[in-house]
């Protein structure tokens, strides 16, 4: 019985893995440096089952770009599962795809493992062709054309609406439209007259030329009458041409009073009642209008020397006003331009960014202007720098031991970075193990030139171009001519030659941008080997 039961559990455990078969395959095993390979995890069920490929997270040797979803096929009574990837690399050499589990069901299977060999570009110098050099390239700074695109369309759009406003407002004000500036009663007629020879077909339209008339009344009566602001209320005005009759200032009938109070009351029913009147009546208002500000204009006497001399006055003050406004106008949209350029260089490149460029902060100019790289000496030292070094006479690193064939310096104005390139030669070749106590010699001649309280670092130096020194740095106190001191670092860096040795030596205060000059100088350095005698 037990002799059964193990054979039908073995035809039973054949059967299980036998039903499942895995493959995996790849479309190329040698690819170029950057290009796709595609890999391929294909199974084969005779049942349908729940099926977990791998993910993005198994492929450790191979950089994973992305993945199909599973595909999933029926095909000659058999379910056929599969999902394809793409690898790449950026590395040259050959990378294994190790093996990777499959869930299938509640069983896991591994596949194969497979290799992939990634080549460098194979270029063929003979058969390239010969071009002519090109021109230098000017580097162009992003950041200064985004900011004077802006500050430039800024500026026309505020002049546009400066110089056009009064246009832009009447545009959307139409009852201004046909107010002249002088509001002259010739001109203020020949507009009520024209409201004649408007559609008055609809309750807007009608509604929009007795706002015209009674603002057309307005002006002339309490500008040109009363010499009061158009803020008076239809009530006011009636009350005012009352009184002037009364007083009999001016021989207003009460047959006047009473058209133009007659005509304020129906455009108020027009404007808030929807009082729609005919249109006869529509232009006998018109007419009377026209008609009784003519009587008024008669009405008004011939103004005296006094009060042509007190209206002269009056328009010059007015014209003072006016320019004060245009004055005070221009530095609103000055200031508001400015403030607008500020937010936007705020946000897009960082506040202490935008206040140094508005400060013309020297070091961040500096760090962001094309550098030069020269040679210093003969053969000398490899330095790329904002500015050229210049020659110097300056002896303060100067020692008796040595001659100093050369001495070059540069600084910015306020002497927050400084930089010496030396080249010194000697009689006698110097001794690598001796090397170190000559370059601290330098930290006696830092004294004495306002540097205080080292704190000292030694560490070998290589340089851009693989040449060995050493290297002394630290952190140090600055003391100026008026005794404060200040916090900075210095750098003391020698290479050995043949005839002597180069020093450098780079001293900087913590400032802005002054330790990123000084990283990227220090970067840029290469020695030009000597040539053997």
């Amino acid at each position: 019985m037990k002799n059964l039961i193990s054979i039908l559990f073995s035809i039973i455990s054949f059967q299980s893995l036998s039903s499942q078969a895995l493959f995996t395959s790849v479309d190329n095993d040698t690819i170029i440096i950057g290009n796709n390979v595609k890999y391929i995890i294909k199974l084969e069920n005779d049942k349908e089952e729940l099926v977990v490929f791998p993910d993005s997270t198994s492929f450790t040797s191979l950089e994973h770009v992305s993945d199909d979803k599973i595909d999933t096929i029926i095909e000659n009574n058999k379910f056929i599962y599969s999902k394809k990837y793409d690898l790449t690399s950026f590395d040259e050499g050959s990378f294994i795809i190790p093996k990777m589990s499959v869930m299938v069901g509640d069983q896991i299977l591994l596949t194969e493992s497979k290799t992939i060999k990634v080549n460098l570009v194979e270029v063929d110098t003979l058969k390239q062709g010969l071009y002519e050099i090109k021109p230098i390239y000017e580097d162009i700074k992003y950041f200064n054309y985004t900011i004077l695109y802006t500050l430039l369309v800024v500026v026309v759009t505020s002049l546009v609406i400066y110089f056009f406003r009064k246009s832009i407002y009447n545009y959307f004000n139409p009852i201004l439209k046909i107010i002249p500036s002088d509001s002259s009663l010739d001109e203020i007629k020949e507009n009520i007259l024209n409201l004649k020879n408007l559609e008055l077909n609809s309750q807007i339209e009608i509604k929009l030329m007795y706002s015209k008339m009674t603002y057309l009344i307005r002006c002339f009566l309490l500008r040109d009458i009363f010499g009061k602001s158009l803020e008076s209320t239809s009530q006011e005005l009636i009350d005012e041409l009352n009184k002037l009759k009364t007083l009999k200032k001016f021989a207003f009938t009460n047959s006047t009073i009473s058209k133009i109070d007659g005509i304020f009351k129906r455009a108020d029913l027009v404007k808030f009642a929807k009082f729609k009147p005919e249109r006869e009546v529509i232009i006998n208002d018109i007419n009377n209008v026209y008609k009784e500000l003519e009587k008024i204009q008669k009405l008004v006497p011939e103004p005296s020397e006094a009060e042509k001399l007190r209206n002269l006055n009056y328009q010059k003050e007015l014209l003072k006003k006016q320019k004060n406004k245009r004055i005070k106008n221009s530095i609103l949209t000055v200031v508001g331009l400015f403030l607008f350029v500020f937010l936007f260089s705020s946000i897009a490149f960082g506040l202490q960014f935008t206040i140094d460029k508005i400060l013309f902060n020297e070091n961040q100019k500096l760090l962001n202007s094309k550098w030069v790289k020269s040679e210093y000496g003969n053969p000398g030292i490899i330095l790329e720098t904002p500015e050229p070094l210049i020659r110097s006479k300056n002896e303060i690193f100067n020692f008796e031991e040595f001659i100093s064939e050369s001495h070059f310096y540069a600084s910015n104005n306020d002497k927050s970075f400084e930089l010496f390139a030396i080249n010194y030669s000697t009689n006698n070749k110097i001794d690598p193990n001796n090397f170190q106590p000559i370059l601290e010699l330098s930290l006696d001649k830092l004294e004495s030139y306002g540097l205080q309280n080292f704190l000292v670092k030694y560490d070998n130096f290589e340089s851009n171009n693989g040449a060995k020194g050493l290297i002394i740095s630290g952190d140090t106190d600055f003391l100026d001519d008026n005794k404060n001191i200040k916090k900075g670092s210095y750098k003391v860096i020698g290479f050995l030659s043949q005839t002597g040795f180069k020093k450098i030596i780079i001293l900087n205060h913590d400032k802005r941008y002054v330790r990123e000059i000084i990283e990227r100088i220090v970067s840029s350095i290469e020695l030009l080997k000597e040539k053997k005698k």
